[in-house]
């Protein structure tokens, strides 16, 4: 089991950084709220709940030689790129192990929004007492299953739009300095952080979740039934023959010189355990070199917190 380290000290990366002029890939130091996660560059581990990774009321003690060995991996591999070019969290819920490196803010999402989208909608339908509609179902649906832009366009639209996808950010646990949607429409150029979307994940298996028992599970179904050829990502950290729930979001970023945004977020068992994994990257040069380094980030996450 991983022991509780908080208050590590920042890793500072120095690698090259050649979009550290782009302000929609800058990252900030901010004030953390609860259920946030620490500056960036740091790793933390603590709880199982979102807002103790960024915890520092926990007494430090000394990792064993395995534990600094993986999380010194984690370190290394998100240091070999700017700081701005990944952020990566995990938390296992049974051990509360965490981990946190990288930026806290300004990673594009892409497709990975669609999981605030469908939280949003659920959250909207608890609020009025209401079931989704057929149309909203099978929006939903084909949003999370297939990625598909036009139904996510859809669901967007029966959140109410960007203002009222904002006003729940706060009922999700989210931060609305930390996950700043994309301006007008442009919901796939949404910023965030991989502890932002840890805590949407957290909203998933907690039931003190503002999402009630039906709502986690309608999305989590959805997750476990992503199209095969885009279930890679998180799952490749997972034990062989157990089921993933993940949501994954990949695109060619105009504003970055055509570069890739390829992230994966989702919940994934190894060695028996239950983990939540989110890994963001971005300045990527193509999309399958994208893919293979979000998938040695999340081995890396994982063995950072079994």
């Amino acid at each position: 089991m991983l022991v509780a380290l908080v208050g590590l000290t920042a890793w500072v990366v120095t690698a090259r950084d050649s979009t550290a002029h782009t302000p929609a890939r800058s990252v900030a130091a901010v004030t953390t709220p609860a259920r946030s996660t620490a500056s960036a560059s740091t790793t933390s581990t603590g709880s199982a709940t979102p807002a103790a990774i960024a915890s520092t009321s926990t007494t430090a003690v000394a990792p064993t030689t395995s534990e600094s060995t993986a999380l010194t991996r984690l370190h290394s591999l998100a240091s070999a790129y700017p700081t701005s070019a990944t952020s990566v969290a995990a938390v296992n819920l049974d051990t509360g192990a965490a981990a946190d490196v990288g930026a806290t803010s300004g990673m594009t999402t892409a497709s990975v929004v669609k999981l605030q989208l469908l939280e949003t909608l659920l959250l909207e339908h608890q609020a009025s007492g209401t079931t989704l509609t057929d149309a909203e179902d099978d929006a939903a649906t084909a949003m999370i299953e297939h990625s598909d832009n036009d139904a996510a366009e859809s669901v967007f639209w029966y959140d109410g739009g960007r203002a009222t996808i904002v006003s729940h950010e706060a009922a999700l646990g989210l931060s609305t300095t930390l996950t700043v949607p994309g301006s007008d429409d442009y919901w796939g150029l949404t910023t965030t952080s991989a502890a932002q979307q840890l805590v949407l994940l957290h909203d998933l298996v907690d039931s003190g979740s503002p999402l009630d028992a039906k709502s986690r599970a309608y999305a989590l179904g959805l997750m476990r039934e992503v199209e095969a050829d885009q279930a890679w990502g998180v799952s490749a950290a997972a034990d062989h023959g157990t089921d993933t729930a993940l949501k994954n979001g990949w695109l060619g970023v105009d504003d970055d010189g055509g570069r890739w945004a390829v992230n994966s977020v989702g919940v994934v068992t190894v060695d028996g355990d239950t983990l939540l994994i989110a890994v963001m990257t971005q300045h990527d040069d193509d999309y399958a070199s994208g893919v293979s380094r979000v998938e040695t980030l999340a081995r890396a996450a994982a063995a950072a917190v079994t």
